[in-house]
């Protein structure tokens, strides 16, 4: 899993860092429960999304990304 201030990978939008973590929603539905999101700035991305910050939604696609730096080191 990974933390705020990680420096990511991912094969789709190259490296980034970590900016926020959402915790799954106890209050919402079963499907809310599981889901976890995470706001990432992909500088490279910076032409297609709002500054290159991009929201990752669910596990699946936080697995995909590869820590390259991790900022409690």
């Amino acid at each position: 899993m990974v933390n705020v201030g990680d420096m990511v990978f991912d094969r789709h939008y190259g490296h980034g860092i970590v900016k926020e973590i959402q915790p799954s929603d106890p209050t919402g539905s079963s499907f809310l429960k599981r889901v976890v999101s995470a706001f990432v700035h992909f500088p490279n991305m910076a032409h297609m999304a709002s500054c290159g910050n991009i929201r990752l939604v669910g596990r699946d696609q936080l697995r995909a990304l590869k820590v390259v730096s991790s900022a409690s080191r």
